[in-house]
């Protein structure tokens, strides 16, 4: 254990966000290190040096708050749609952009949380005290790809599932799988990618085009709204700007 550095904890924690971990399991996972660190030093097994270290790195994880991302931009959104020649792949990354599911969420979406007659997308999960759902908005042009997916590309092999997305073979999508088309994609379009990019992408869109953050927290199904300021980095002055924005004509 002595060998430990700041940088192994560091990999360790990218791994799970590429996995597609909330911020904040990612938190309750650096916060566990950190007091794992600060034993291992209490106990002289770890020096002082490589415990400052490891502490002063990872007390930028912060609940709700990861280390910093980068979105797609919309250059790198129609180059990857114009590389991914699969059907399956360019679905999964263009809806994982669009409507900012977590990866377990994704995998588990069924055909009949497609909700075409109320123009929504339902994302529904257990919890200790029941099931609960959020819902997102269709617009036309999801509706129209999402029908055609549906309807027919998704039939393109035989499916004996009810899942909107699937494996190579066929079989209801996995986590791991998940992980494995996106990397095959990184390798097509030469950026890196992971579920969890897709998510923060689809937010800072909806950010960027001037959406309420409250809205926002809703639709990524945040509990708070503190949680989503922390998520996009807000800061004031982006809030000011906007109001500035918003009421330039109105006074």
């Amino acid at each position: 254990m002595t060998d430990i550095q700041w940088k192994e904890a560091s990999n360790y924690l990218k791994y799970y966000e590429e996995k597609g971990n909330s911020d904040n399991s990612i938190y309750e996972k650096a916060k566990c290190i950190r007091r794992f660190a600060k034993w291992l030093w209490e106990k002289e097994i770890m020096d002082n040096k490589e415990y400052r270290l490891i502490n002063n790195h990872l007390q930028k994880y912060r609940e709700g708050e990861c280390e910093p991302r980068e979105a797609l931009t919309e250059e790198q959104k129609e180059h990857t749609l114009k590389k991914v020649k699969n059907p399956l792949f360019r679905m999964i990354v263009w809806f994982g952009w669009n409507f900012g599911l977590r990866a377990w969420e994704l995998c588990n979406l069924l055909i009949s949380d497609v909700d075409f007659e109320n123009k929504w997308v339902v994302v529904q999960w257990k919890t200790a005290k029941g099931r609960k759902s959020r819902k997102i908005p269709l617009n036309k042009n999801q509706e129209r790809i999402l029908k055609n997916w549906i309807n027919h590309l998704r039939n393109d092999i035989p499916v004996q599932h009810d899942f909107v997305f699937y494996s190579i073979t066929g079989k209801p999508l996995k986590h791991a799988t998940l992980t494995h088309i996106l990397k095959k994609v990184q390798e097509e379009i030469g950026i890196h990618l992971y579920a969890h990019k897709l998510r923060y992408t689809y937010a800072v869109t909806l950010w960027r085009n001037g959406m309420d953050i409250y809205i926002i927290s809703k639709m990524l199904g945040h509990a708070k709204i503190e949680t989503t300021e922390r998520y996009l980095k807000v800061k004031e002055k982006e809030y000011l700007d906007k109001y500035r924005d918003s009421t330039k004509d109105t006074f």
